[in-house]
């Protein structure tokens, strides 16, 4: 499936922008050789991938002595993957307001325990930032739209700007009137710098459309919001028939 890279401007700004796969697990695996007792040394060898591995230098030995570090499992970052415990505890414990949480998120959201955590706390109906955290991450890592279709329902905009952000981005329709719907809105979302759900869902309608005449620009008043939405409503009721998704691209156009 190809992996959809949407954030939290650190999120929801750079929300927008796909990638055609996240890199998996990094495995660091480091040799080295030991001098021989008469001084001499072999060159040392490395061989792995993502992430730093800790150099074992071997006792002095008669012939050169290869040793190899036990592989440890990382995130495309290097830091390693976390245990379904805390993965638990980062869902369970987010804090909407924390921009550290956030990078801590951000950088473990491809961990499989994470990915297992978020659809358990999709499944379990969680509310607040539980429910944000999981949806971010399920967005970007999930394997299926099924969660995305009831939180574009979520009582929170925040969440229902996510998620149907996130069904667009599968190829989903039904990610296209939650947004026209949020148009209106001004609940502040998550991230930084500070947004709205209204700016959020412009983004993602610009974004996925490739449609900027339908606004609203970014400082829109409360008016200049009401009269975008009524023309995306309108521009959705008369496409909406013939809209086609295009993969490679991201893109819905008109059939």
């Amino acid at each position: 499936m190809q992996s959809l890279r949407i954030g939290a401007r650190m999120g929801l700004t750079a929300l927008l922008l796909l990638a055609a796969c996240t890199d998996g697990p990094g495995v660091s695996v480091v040799t080295t050789t030991a001098a021989a007792s008469d001084g001499t040394a072999d060159a040392p060898t490395t061989a792995g991938g993502v992430g730093a591995g800790t150099i074992v230098t071997a006792p002095v030995a008669s012939e050169p002595v290869a040793v190899t570090t036990t592989a440890t499992a990382t995130t495309p970052s290097g830091l390693p993957l976390l245990d379904a415990a805390a993965a638990a505890d980062l869902i369970a414990t987010f804090d909407t307001t924390d921009l550290y949480g956030f990078s801590i998120l951000s950088a473990h959201r491809s961990d499989p325990a994470v990915v297992a955590v978020a659809r358990q706390t999709l499944d379990g109906g969680a509310a607040g930032p539980s429910e944000w955290a999981a949806a971010y991450v399920w967005v970007n890592e999930g394997d299926d739209a099924g969660p995305l279709i009831a939180l574009a329902a979520s009582a929170d905009p925040a969440t229902r700007v996510m998620a149907a952000t996130g069904l667009l981005a599968r190829g989903r329709i039904e990610g296209f009137a939650p947004l026209v719907a949020l148009l209106v809105d001004d609940t502040p979302t998550p991230g930084w710098p500070p947004s709205s759900a209204w700016q959020d869902a412009t983004t993602a309608l610009a974004r996925f459309t490739a449609i900027s005449e339908n606004g609203p620009p970014f400082d829109a008043s409360p008016t200049q919001r009401e009269n975008a939405a009524a023309k995306w409503q309108a521009w959705l009721d008369a496409h909406q028939a013939t809209l086609t998704f295009d993969p490679e691209v991201a893109l819905w156009t008109v059939g």
